[in-house]
């Protein structure tokens, strides 16, 4: 089968611009999740640095700097039909190079994230997107991790732009309190410098590229292979 752009979706397309002028754009477009960020109760480093929660929400790892390390966080929320969760990786200049992460040239490793309720029922975490990764990221690890391979998210060499993952659980979640867990065991010190976590109910948590920002809702959810 051939098709023909120019005239095969010349009806289609007509018919989308119809759809949007009679019920405006702003009801088909694409729309960015709103994200509630998960200010922690408490964040605990296993290894001993200082974890600092900045007004923002977000959290600055400093003083000790070991190898490897796996920080706890204790959050909260009563939202309801939980789609994704969030981490950010934020510039910050206290770091090499203004990056996100404690390591050399300001990389940070995320090679595992785990959530518990509070009770400790784990929850199942099966899919998880970023807004940009390393050449030798294996983003999948960090909810499928390996024991002998500490292998994760890094955005290196773009550690002073802003990054992101999306991380989406198996089924729909209700709000409480949760136990969050990053690990960042590659090793060398690349510790996540600062970092956010956010939680969504948005049915299109996931990062969207140009195009789909530009393409009615409905079709982002249905592409054709």
């Amino acid at each position: 089968f051939k098709c023909d752009w120019s005239s095969d979706v010349a009806l289609p397309i007509s018919v989308l611009d119809a759809i949007d002028a009679k019920l405006g754009k702003e009801s088909l477009a694409w729309q960015a999740p709103e994200w509630e960020v998960l200010r922690p109760s408490k964040a605990v480093s296993q290894q001993g640095a200082k974890l600092t929660v900045q007004p923002d929400g977000s959290i600055v790892s400093d003083g000790p700097r070991p190898e490897r390390d796996i920080v706890e966080l204790t959050v909260e929320t009563d939202r309801k039909d939980i789609t994704a969760f969030r981490v950010e990786l934020i510039p910050d200049a206290r770091f090499p190079r203004g990056g996100s992460g404690r390591g050399d040239d300001g990389k940070g490793v995320l090679t595992q994230f785990d959530i518990f309720r509070d009770g400790g029922k784990k929850l199942d975490l099966d899919r998880v997107t970023a807004s940009g990764q390393s050449p030798e990221s294996m983003l999948e690890r960090i909810i499928r991790p390996m024991i002998q391979l500490k292998r994760g998210w890094s955005v290196d060499p773009d550690v002073a732009k802003p990054h992101y993952a999306v991380i989406g659980p198996r089924v729909m979640e209700t709000g409480g309190r949760f136990t969050i867990r990053l690990h960042n065991e590659f090793g060398e010190g690349a510790l996540l410098g600062r970092f956010r976590v956010s939680v969504t109910s948005s049915l299109f948590p996931e990062p969207a590229t140009e195009k789909e920002q530009k393409t009615p809702k409905y079709l982002v959810s249905h592409q054709l292979e």
